[in-house]
């Protein structure tokens, strides 16, 4: 499948195509709508074999610079092989229902798709009214404070951390939890988001852990013996089991008296 872009005045040549036509450029160029983002995440969407990227609200805007959706966009498509010969055929989409796919929210797309939560929209204007951008950014707001929470409850189940079944341990707090804090201004007042958090050095890999974490995310070596028993007593007991008792060497140093022999 091959986009083509058209552009008004323009017919581009497709092999075994026409150019498109006055009517089809015309079509193009009659009701555009324009998508605009409000949150600072640029978002690359692949539809109609060709990728769009809705551009990042920029620091100290309101909202995005608009990507440009045509009122009618064409493409072209394969329509028949014959050993190697191949034609292609133009397919049409009318520009609606392209910037809702490019948003994700056409029919039978899946929630995950849906940019709106993320302060995504459309507008049928290149100058959208402040109302509805006030409504986007809100949108983002909220799923903002839907991560903060996520992150928070996290961070008070294990300290952030979760445990994969080959046996190591990953943060479950990512970028997108430490940027909804950033956005709502609440990274001062979160463990799990201050910058200033003094990591946990894991003395066998040397990777920073959470001060929490009761094994290491990268090498799962214990970090803290009172949590891992607390936290994971199955873990714990089979970790303490396989250690060998034998307890650690008296150091004698200087000015400490010989051992006494029997």
């Amino acid at each position: 499948m091959t986009a083509i872009m058209v552009q008004p005045g323009t017919p581009r040549l497709v092999k075994g195509l026409p150019p498109l036509t006055q009517k089809q450029l015309r079509d193009a160029e009659r009701d555009k709508l324009y998508i605009f983002n409000t949150s600072p995440r640029t978002h690359r969407i692949d539809a109609c074999g060709k990728r769009w990227t809705i551009p990042p609200c920029a620091e100290g805007e309101d909202v995005s610079e608009a990507l440009e959706v045509p009122g009618a966009y064409y493409f072209t498509d394969v329509a028949k092989v014959q050993g190697l010969d191949v034609d292609y055929k133009w397919v049409t989409v009318d520009g609606a229902d392209l910037a809702r796919d490019i948003v994700g929210i056409s029919n039978f797309q899946h929630e995950s798709n849906n940019l709106v939560r993320w302060g995504v929209f459309i507008s049928e204007t290149p100058n959208p009214p402040q109302h509805v951008i006030d409504e986007a950014r809100e949108q983002w707001y909220q799923r903002c404070g839907e991560k903060v929470q996520e992150a928070d409850r996290a961070y008070a189940l294990n300290g952030g951390m979760v445990s994969l079944p080959d046996g190591r341990s990953i943060s479950e707090i990512n970028k997108d939890h430490l940027e909804a804090a950033k956005i709502l201004g609440v990274e001062d007042q979160k463990p799990w988001a201050r910058k200033n958090v003094k990591l946990l050095s894991c003395d066998e890999c040397g990777t920073g852990n959470l001060p929490t974490a009761a094994f290491c995310k990268s090498c799962d070596n214990m970090l803290n013996e009172e949590a891992a028993k607390r936290k994971f007593p199955a873990k714990y007991a089979e970790r303490m089991g396989t250690q060998d008792a034998v307890p650690e060497p008296v150091k004698r140093g200087p000015g400490r008296p010989p051992k006494e022999s029997v």
